[in-house]
């Protein structure tokens, strides 16, 4: 597994988290 591939699921995995914590919180 190359760097720039790490840093990228990284990346993605930071963007699903903040989907996942927005999302709720405008609903609220």
């Amino acid at each position: 597994m190359s760097i720039p591939d790490r840093s990228f699921q990284v990346l993605v995995l930071r963007q699903e988290t903040n989907y996942f914590v927005v999302k709720p919180a405008a609903t609220t």
